[in-house]
């Protein structure tokens, strides 16, 4: 039996676009060209990829033009009304859609999709049944398509379970762990993996600090160590709201070589400096690394971010940074401790929606710095991580330098898996943009202060006390 189609299906998630063109950016990653049953509104789609790959505006015009020059426009029209042409396409834009249910229009396309998959499969195996092919090669092939199927509509089990099963898998889990096969992934670098032990899936992992302080650095040598140096490559996704993705490689590049990025970016190299740039180039190029550097996300556009690197099997995601992400019009005259915290609220989700790892950039307050003795390592305070953010990550570490920048250290001041409070010495190499493990490490360096444990906990428990707003978005 044939599956019913339904057209406003199809309707809303051309009209979702039509109305506000961020909604492509949102989901661009969940439809696909092949997923309308109606061929003409396949076309309109084909519209939207042509019209976003030439940067160009999606507008009712735009894609009249772009429907005449490819001589689509003749055979557009509208099954249920018969309206063809400018009529049909107007019809599509004046379609009533709200335009945040984008991404449930696109997974209701995903669904009635998968849905004729699911019937054409199982028709397709009736008609080898009666041609007598036998039974345990018949549950083979659809044993191998419904998988492909369950992956495209992302099935999963149900997340109620009995107690009893969730020991048995973190039973596993541990075993796994204990004999090499565990999930997490060390960063190559002591002082972070001192404190998570490495990369976990479904973790975020926010590195704050002041401006210039080397967030990037750090997250870029990161990167470096698990999917360029390390033999077992693991593959890191990069999404740069800071920087574009020529300025990450050559980040990359500086990290390696020592070659300062600024002379990267404007050319000021020795002919001996090339050939050692190609080199590494070409080290850089075979490694599993994913870079977005779009200028400006939104947290649905993260997530379908986010959601896609996971596909591409990425074991971690670095976001850079939290200040950037566009947070919804309605929030905009919230506090900044709201706001952020909402967003790592969002990001946590999506870490374990997606089973992710995440390293998540945060731009401390100035009030660090300020005030008697604020270049020593005094005990943090609540403003160290701009009066938010660091709600919905498990840990949270602030990098600080002594005044002449001679020694650099990290303070762990939030860790759900573990200690925090302990500082470790790190080498911060300006000239390469790197963080790296120091030869000899150090607990309590030279001229700084120490911080006791009860001010860790009071700090934290600052945080945990600030009022929560509830919020409908």
């Amino acid at each position: 039996m044939a599956v019913a189609y339904n057209e406003n299906i199809e309707v809303s998630v051309l009209a979702v676009v039509m109305k506000n063109k961020e909604n492509y950016q949102i989901i661009q990653d969940i439809v696909q060209q092949s997923y309308f049953w109606w061929r003409p509104f396949s076309y309109v789609w084909k519209c939207f990829e042509n019209l976003e790959n030439e940067q160009l505006g999606i507008d009712q015009i735009s894609i009249e033009n772009e429907m005449d020059r490819n001589g689509w426009m003749e055979d557009f029209a509208i099954l249920s009304s018969g309206l063809s042409g400018k009529e049909a396409l107007q019809y599509i834009a004046s379609f009533e859609v709200v335009s945040e249910n984008a991404e449930t229009y696109a997974y209701e396309l995903v669904e009635a999709y998968s849905s004729r998959k699911l019937n054409d499969l199982f028709e397709k195996q009736k008609e080898e049944i009666q041609k007598g092919k036998r039974s345990r090669d018949i549950l083979s092939a659809l044993d191998i398509e419904t998988g492909k199927i369950a992956t495209l509509i992302g099935a999963k089990s149900n997340s109620i379970v009995p107690i009893n099963i969730a020991s048995d898998e973190a039973l596993a889990s541990t075993i796994d762990a204990m004999e090499g096969r565990g999930s997490i992934i060390p960063t190559g670098l002591n002082f972070i993996d001192y404190f998570t032990k490495g990369l976990a899936k479904q973790r975020v992992i926010m590195i704050a600090g002041g401006t210039g302080d080397g967030k990037t650095a750090e997250s870029t040598s990161i990167i470096n160590q698990v999917s360029v140096l390390n033999k077992q490559q693991k593959t890191m996704g990069w999404i740069s709201i800071e920087m574009d993705r020529k300025e990450c490689v050559n980040r990359l590049i500086s990290n390696n070589t020592g070659i300062p990025a600024l002379r990267l970016d404007t050319g000021e190299l020795k002919d001996f400096e090339l050939d050692i740039y190609k080199k590494w180039k070409k080290k850089i190029d075979s490694s599993p690394i994913y870079i977005d550097d779009s200028s400006e996300i939104t947290y649905p556009i993260l997530k379908t971010k986010i959601r896609k690197m996971a596909e591409l099997g990425c074991v971690s995601v670095v976001i850079d940074q939290l200040e950037l992400i566009t947070v919804p019009p309605q929030m905009l005259s919230l506090p900044d401790f709201v706001k952020f915290n909402w967003g790592s609220y969002q990001i946590k989700s999506y870490a374990r929606q997606f089973d992710i790892n995440v390293i998540l950039l945060h731009q401390i307050s100035r009030e660090l710095n300020k005030g008697q003795n604020r270049g020593k390592d005094v005990k943090p305070v609540v403003q160290d991580v701009n009066s938010g953010g660091d709600k919905g990550v498990d840990t949270v570490f602030i990098i600080r330098h002594n005044s002449d920048r001679t020694e650099s250290y990290q303070n762990c001041v939030k860790n759900r898996q573990g200690i925090s409070g302990r500082r470790t010495v790190m080498n911060f190499i300006g000239n390469r943009m790197r963080f790296e493990d120091a030869e000899k490490e150090q607990l309590l360096p030279e001229g700084f202060e120490e911080v006791p444990q009860d001010v860790i906990d009071d700090y934290t428990n600052n945080f945990e006390e600030e009022p929560e707003i509830a919020l409908d978005i």
